[in-house]
């Protein structure tokens, strides 16, 4: 069947995507919020519990027991399982966030509030003696001071100091941070970054964009014809708490983080293009 175009002209489809975008990208801008201000509602949680719980487990723990609250009952009236788990999922961004703010010292990561048509840090003192309207254009944000976490970056192609200031971190920044403070990965040599993982043995290893597309297409077949489900059965019978699935969640989580860094990396070139 050929596809007949529901408009007459290629500046209306430019114009419907373009609002499109707008869209998109407001639901991302949303997806941060979200993440953020759960983060700081964890943190503040976590403050005021046990010092045995103000940890990564400890975090997860509580919000574990609050989410097998939110979440539908089985036949048994207990929670289900497999809605927990996707919540769980879906807030682990929000653990680690929680985790950076509450140890905001050492790690640079501070709450605040944002004006929702801005990006420039707003301190509680500022936002507790604005007016009901001007706090109704504000929400909660998470700042971060990188300098705590990288003292250089990269300024065409040179390592210069990072500056003592504060931005909202993409969840691309938040993984390689939570990742620095507190998994402990060193610096690379110019201490821009993280130090690249070494592979002990070629194992796995994918050299070429080619390789990656016939891997990622394989693997798309394979949870197409469910294999996945047989895979969860027997990994519970041996008995490795679901070792499938707990490396396809982490495949998920990296695809997602590097998008992120490529649409950022992508954005930094088009802004440099356009001031050259």
């Amino acid at each position: 069947m050929t596809y007949v175009s529901t408009v007459k002209t290629t500046n209306e489809a430019t114009n419907a995507i373009r609002a499109s975008l707008k869209n998109l990208k407001a639901t991302e801008q949303q997806k941060s919020r979200i993440v953020s201000t759960l983060a700081i509602s964890l943190a503040d949680l976590i403050s005021l519990s046990a010092p045995e719980m103000r940890s990564l487990e400890g975090c997860k723990g509580l919000l574990k027991d609050i989410v097998k609250g939110c979440v539908a009952q089985d036949e048994n009236g207990k929670p289900d399982n497999a809605e927990v788990q996707r919540l769980m999922g879906s807030a682990g961004d929000a653990v680690k966030l929680a985790m950076l703010v509450f140890n905001g010292d050492t790690t640079g990561f501070v709450a605040g509030y944002v004006r929702n048509d801005g990006a420039e840090y707003v301190d509680a003192a500022t936002y507790n003696g604005m007016t009901k309207d001007a706090k109704g254009r504000h929400s909660p944000e998470v700042f971060w001071n990188m300098s705590k976490t990288f003292p250089k970056m990269k300024m065409a192609g040179a390592a210069v100091p990072t500056p003592d200031a504060r931005t909202m971190p993409t969840v691309a920044e938040m993984g390689k941070a939570y990742k620095r403070h507190f998994e402990n990965v060193p610096l690379n040599s110019d201490q821009t970054g993280l130090e690249a993982p070494k592979r002990d043995n070629a194992e796995g290893v994918i050299s070429t964009p080619t390789e990656a597309r016939k891997t990622a297409l394989a693997l798309i077949h394979w949870l197409k014809d469910g294999n996945l489900l047989v895979a969860e059965e027997a990994d519970k019978a041996k008995k490795v708490d679901g070792a499938t699935l707990k490396r396809l969640t982490e495949l998920a989580q990296q695809i997602d983080i590097s998008v992120e860094e490529n649409a950022k990396a992508t954005r930094v070139a088009d802004a440099d293009e356009k001031a050259a």
